[in-house]
């Protein structure tokens, strides 16, 4: 793996001449470097020298990392997050102190991957089961079903066809392993660790203390479904909001490709919760 592009958040596009010339230093030919503002989906044409990347290092925090999944995830590239942001869970290859070694690591393959599993919503407007529906950006994260305003919603469940429950809520979440640690983490799902063959399904503020966050297999078909609703909603595609309405449907299913991320050799998932999360520290 000697060929890599860069790709920087706007907030932190000075720092790409400096990670460029590391780059070289440790041995690796960079054939492509811009900022990812403005880009997202997998309709975004490739930059031609980006096409001979063989990987590429993502510059800034967790949400960074999500933009270029979208945007690069199709493709089969593999990402490297090079932490720049604040939590950094998942743009946790290394920090300042670590981007020497991540580079020569990269350098002489000495470096670890991970597959992680993306969904591939769609959007079914009017729940006409002839239609395909509208194919959504795909997600790292997490597909969110949410009310727009501070009216609450009725929104149902379907695994496979078959119905769960439909929830008096604020939203329902499904997420993936690696989504667990975000918003469904906040709204009281479980943490599922990140080569777990499996998602989490989490309602928002249920009204009712008896709803619990579902783990289902990552095999598994799940409808999000607009049964009644007070006020406008949106479904929420790793933070990208579309607008839906009462009838319409979300089907959520696990993506072909995985998304390849890169880590140091020494990375530890243990670790990164341990760290990240604040785990074992003092109050």
């Amino acid at each position: 793996m000697k060929r890599i592009a860069i790709l920087g958040h706007p907030s932190h596009a000075s720092a790409i001449p400096a990670i460029s010339e590391m780059a070289v230093d440790a041995g690796l030919e960079v054939v492509h470097a811009s900022t990812l503002d403005g880009q997202i989906g997998g309709d975004v044409p490739t930059p031609a020298n980006l096409q001979n990347a063989e990987a590429a290092l993502v510059l800034g925090g967790d949400g960074t990392m999500l933009r270029a999944a979208q945007w690069l995830g199709g493709r089969d590239l593999p990402l490297m997050g090079f932490n720049f942001g604040t939590l950094g869970y998942l743009a946790c290859a290394a920090d300042a102190a670590g981007f020497q070694t991540a580079l020569r690591e990269l350098a002489t393959q000495s470096h670890c991957e991970e597959k992680r599993v993306m969904l591939a919503p769609r959007l079914q407007q009017g729940a006409n089961p002839q239609a395909r529906g509208t194919r959504l950006p795909d997600a790292l994260n997490d597909v969110v079903l949410m009310r727009h305003t501070g009216r609450l919603a009725w929104l149902e469940c379907l695994l496979d066809g078959e119905r769960v429950a439909t929830y008096a809520c604020d939203g329902l979440i499904v997420a993936t392993p690696t989504g667990s640690t975000a918003y469904a983490l906040s709204a009281g799902g479980p943490i599922v660790m990140p080569q777990t063959p499996a998602l989490v399904v989490c309602p928002i503020g249920p009204h009712t203390l008896s709803s619990r966050p579902l783990v289902v297999p990552d095999t598994a078909r799940v409808t999000l479904r607009v049964a009644r609703a007070r006020g406008p909603l949106v479904v929420s595609v790793d933070g990208n909001d579309i607008p839906v309405e009462p009838g319409d449907e979300v089907v959520v299913a696990k993506r072909e490709r995985p998304l390849r991320i890169l880590f140091c050799s020494a990375h530890n998932p243990a670790q990164t919760l341990r760290e990240k999360l604040g785990w074992n520290r003092a109050p």
